[in-house]
C-alpha cells in the first residue's frame, strides 16, 4: 500500500476504494474507445468540388466565347464578320419571337383569368337572385298564411257574434215569454 492510499484510507475510510473502482468502470473520457471514421462527409466534399469545377469551367467557356466574339468583331475576315452578323440577326429574331410568344401567352392567361372572374361573378349573381327569389317566396307564403289566419279569425269572430246574437234573441224571447207568462197569470 502506498502513502497516498494510506492517506486516503485515513481521511475517507473505505469509501475511497469504491469511488476509485467506479471511476474505472464509469468510463473516463480517456478510457473510451475511439470511433471509426465512416466517411460520411467524403461524398459531400466531392460533390461540392465537382460543382465548383463545373462553375469554373462554365466561366472560362463564357470568357473564351466573349474573347472569340471580340476577335472576330475587330480582327476577323469578311466571311467571319458576315457569319457573326447573321448570328446576331438570328439571335435578335429569336428574342423577338420569344417576346411575342410571351406576350401572347400573357394575353391568353389574362383572357382566361378574366373569363374565370366573369363566370364567378355571374355565378354569385345567380346565387344572390335565387336567394332573393326564395326569400320572396317564403315571405309570400307567410303573407298568404297570415291572410288565411286573419280571415279564419274574422269568420270565427263573426260566427261567435252571430251565435251570441242568436243566443241573446233566444234569451230575449224566453225572457219575453216569461214576462208574458207573469202578466197573464
Amino acid at each position: 500500500m502506498c502513502i497516498r492510499d494510506r492517506y486516503q484510507r485515513r481521511v475517507h475510510g473505505d469509501s475511497w476504494r469504491t469511488t476509485r473502482k467506479m471511476q474505472s468502470k464509469r468510463g473516463n473520457i480517456m478510457n473510451r474507445t475511439a470511433h471509426r471514421d465512416l466517411g460520411r462527409n467524403n461524398t459531400s466534399s466531392e460533390v461540392e468540388f465537382d460543382q465548383d469545377k463545373k462553375k469554373f469551367e462554365m466561366k472560362i467557356q463564357r470568357l473564351n466565347d466573349i474573347h472569340e466574339h471580340r476577335r472576330v468583331l475587330f480582327f476577323g475576315s469578311e466571311s467571319e464578320k458576315a457569319q457573326l452578323q447573321k448570328e446576331v440577326f438570328d439571335d435578335a429574331k429569336k428574342q423577338l419571337h420569344l417576346k411575342d410568344q410571351m406576350k401572347r401567352l400573357e394575353s391568353e392567361r389574362n383572357a382566361l383569368e378574366e373569363l374565370r372572374n366573369q363566370q364567378y361573378l355571374a355565378k354569385k349573381e345567380q346565387e344572390a337572385k335565387a336567394a332573393e327569389q326564395k326569400k320572396k317566396e317564403i315571405l309570400c307564403s307567410i303573407q298568404r298564411d297570415n291572410r288565411e289566419l286573419a280571415e279564419q279569425n274574422l269568420l270565427s269572430q263573426r260566427s261567435r257574434k252571430d251565435t251570441e246574437k242568436a243566443v241573446d234573441k233566444v234569451n230575449e224571447t224566453k225572457l219575453f215569454v216569461n214576462k208574458m207568462s207573469y202578466t197573464i197569470r
